[in-house]
């Protein structure tokens, strides 16, 4: 082999080695920036994902204030309606004066309830049409009454009897007891 051959050889190696190392190098860079690009478009996804989630956080905020402001509307006018105080003697008159009102037999204790708010429990008795005018008459009245407990008894000759235990609210503490959360009775 002649000299220009092997210097010809020789160059031909050394450059196919360069394209070689060239080459492999590409390959790592190129693996890495793979790893890095889906740890950056991942990043990307985990905050788009945060983005969504504030955005329907205010969302439900902005409808929640809507909602606030829509049951305003109803806890004035309820506020309006309601005595601003009242003693016992006097709602225990106009309790009695709706029962004699509906032609029903009705009884009850006071028990002391929150801030302006009286607990009471009642019985009442009578024929199916009056105790049904008395429950309406009671929805009616100038304070907000929550019935939270009431057994029905049926008895005979259309007669009912109700026993149960209810809230009476007063105006000012109205607007905190419609708001808050209630818990049911069975």
């Amino acid at each position: 082999m002649t000299e220009s051959k092997k210097k010809a050889i020789t160059s031909i190696f050394k450059e196919a080695g360069l394209y070689l190392i060239a080459t492999a190098f590409l390959i790592v860079a190129f693996f890495f920036l793979k790893n890095k690009i889906k740890q950056e478009a991942s990043l990307i996804v985990d905050e788009k994902i945060k983005i969504e989630k504030s955005k329907n956080f205010l969302d439900n905020l902005a409808l929640l204030q809507k909602e606030e402001k829509e049951a305003q509307k109803y806890i004035k006018k309820l506020q309006t309606l309601l005595p601003k105080d009242i003693s016992l003697l006097d709602l225990a008159y106009r309790l009695n004066y709706v029962a004699k009102k509906a032609n029903v037999d009705f009884s009850f204790n006071f028990k002391k309830g929150a801030e302006k708010t009286i607990k009471i429990d009642f019985s009442l008795k009578g024929q199916k049409d009056s105790v049904l005018r008395f429950l309406e008459l009671i929805r009616t009245a100038p304070f907000f009454l929550s019935i939270e407990k009431m057994q029905w008894q049926f008895e005979k000759n259309n007669s009912i009897g109700v026993v149960g235990s209810a809230t009476i609210y007063l105006n000012k503490d109205i607007s905190r007891q419609l708001l808050a959360p209630t818990k049911t009775t069975k």
